[in-house]
C-alpha cells in the first residue's frame, strides 16, 4: 500500500511538472526579440490575416514585455492593445503604426524580407535553437531527465507487482 501510495504522489509530480513547465518552453526565448520585430508581426497580421486574433494579441503583448524597446512608444502600444480587445482592427494598425513609426507596408516588406532572405546558417541551425524541440535549454534537459527516471521507475514498480 506505501508503495502505491508513493507512486501515485510521483505521477502527481510529474504531471504537475509537465504542466507547469510546458507554457514556459512556448515562449522560450521571446524576451530576446526586439519589440519593434514583434509589433511588425502584428502589423502585417492585422493586414493580411486578421482573423489570427490569439497570434495578433500574442504579438502585441509580447511587443509590450520585450527587453528591447528602442524606437519603441510603449504606452501607444498598451493603447493599440486595448483598442485590439475592443474589437478596433483600424485603430490598432494606426496606434501601432505611431508606436513603432513603420508603415503597415513597411511592417509587411519586414516580415517578407525575413521568410524570403536567403541565410548563411544551415537550416538544421536555424531550427535548433535552445530552447526549441530540437535543441533544449539545459532546464528543461534536467526535467526530462528527471522525467525518464520517473517513467523508468514507474516501468520498474509495475513490472514487479505484476509478477
Amino acid at each position: 500500500m506505501k508503495a502505491r501510495n508513493a507512486m501515485l504522489a510521483l505521477i502527481a509530480a510529474a504531471a504537475w511538472l509537465m504542466v507547469m513547465v510546458g507554457p514556459a518552453w512556448a515562449h522560450a526565448g521571446e524576451a530576446n526579440v526586439p519589440a519593434k520585430e514583434s509589433l511588425a508581426t502584428a502589423m502585417s497580421l492585422l493586414q493580411v490575416q486578421p482573423g489570427m486574433t490569439e497570434m495578433i494579441a500574442d504579438k502585441i503583448n509580447d511587443g509590450l514585455d520585450s527587453s528591447d524597446t528602442s524606437g519603441v512608444d510603449l504606452v501607444l502600444v498598451a493603447q493599440a492593445q486595448k483598442s485590439f480587445q475592443a474589437g478596433r482592427s483600424a485603430d490598432t494598425l494606426a496606434l501601432l503604426e505611431q508606436a513603432t513609426g513603420l508603415t503597415p507596408a513597411e511592417a509587411l516588406a519586414i516580415q517578407t524580407e525575413d521568410i524570403t532572405r536567403p541565410s548563411s546558417v544551415p537550416l538544421t541551425d536555424q531550427l535548433a535553437t535552445e530552447g526549441s524541440v530540437g535543441r533544449p535549454s539545459p532546464a528543461a534537459t534536467v526535467i526530462l531527465g528527471i522525467g525518464a527516471v520517473l517513467a523508468i521507475a514507474l516501468g520498474v514498480v509495475l513490472v514487479r507487482r505484476t509478477r
